[in-house]
C-alpha cells in the first residue's frame, strides 16, 4: 500500500546490526537511524498475515511467549493457558481500516464480531465502534485504525502499529496491559510485535 511517513528517529545498535530490516525502515517508511528528516512515498507491501480477512495473533517481541488478548474488553498481554476462551480472546481478524483511511488496518475480535481494537485515553480495548469517525465521548472509527510499520526495535519479522488518530503513538505492552505509547529508546521491544497465525 502507498504510505507517506515522516522520519522517526531511533538510536542504538552496531554497524553489523544494519540489516535488510533496518534498510526497509529507511527506504520503505522513511525512518532513519540518525537524527535526519526524510519523507518518502513508496509502495510498501503489507505482510501476508496482515492481509484483510486473515486471522492473526500478536506477541510482543520483548516477551514472545505472551499474546495480546482481551479480557473484560480491555487488552492485555498474557501467557497462553491452552483454554478455548484464551484462544478466542487472543485471535483477531484483520480488516481494512474501518474509518476509510487509505493504507490502514483494523483488528476485529473473533469472539465479539463488530468489536475492534481501539484506544481511548491511551488505554487499549475492544469496542463496538459506532458511526462517528473521530472521538466523541467514546471511540470513533479512526481510533480503531492502525498504520503498519517495520518493528521499531529492528528485530526481523516484527511490526509496529502506529495509531492513526494519534501520530507517534504505538500499540505497546506496559506491564500486563496494552496501551498506546511513544517510542523512548527503551521500549522498542514492547511496541514491536510478532504477527502469528491466529491461535484459535
Amino acid at each position: 500500500y502507498n504510505t507517506v511517513h515522516s522520519a522517526a528517529n531511533y538510536s542504538g545498535g552496531s554497524a553489523s546490526m544494519r540489516s535488510s530490516h533496518e534498510k526497509a525502515l529507511e527506504q520503505c517508511y522513511g525512518i532513519r537511524k540518525a537524527a535526519q528528516t526524510v519523507t518518502k512515498v513508496l509502495d510498501c507491501p503489507r505482510p501476508p498475515l496482515l492481509t484483510p480477512g486473515t486471522r492473526i495473533s500478536l506477541s510482543p517481541s520483548s516477551v514472545p511467549s505472551l499474546f495480546a488478548r482481551h479480557a473484560g474488553f480491555v487488552m492485555w498481554t498474557h501467557g497462553n493457558d491452552g483454554s478455548y476462551l484464551f484462544r478466542n480472546d487472543a485471535t483477531f481478524k484483520v480488516a481494512v481500516g474501518i474509518g476509510g483511511t487509505p493504507g490502514r488496518i483494523s483488528f476485529e475480535s473473533v469472539n465479539f464480531p463488530g468489536y475492534y481494537v481501539v484506544h481511548m485515553n491511551f488505554r487499549v480495548m475492544i469496542y463496538a465502534v459506532g458511526a462517528n469517525l473521530d472521538f466523541n465521548g467514546r471511540p470513533g472509527k479512526r481510533d480503531a485504525e492502525w498504520k503498519v510499520v517495520p518493528g521499531i526495535n529492528r528485530v526481523a519479522n516484527t511490526y509496529s502499529f502506529e495509531s492513526n488518530y494519534r501520530s507517534g503513538y504505538y500499540l505497546g505492552k506496559v506491564g500486563d496491559e496494552i496501551r498506546i505509547v511513544q517510542f523512548d529508546n527503551r521500549n522498542g521491544g514492547d511496541i514491536s510485535w510478532f504477527v502469528k497465525p491466529g491461535i484459535l
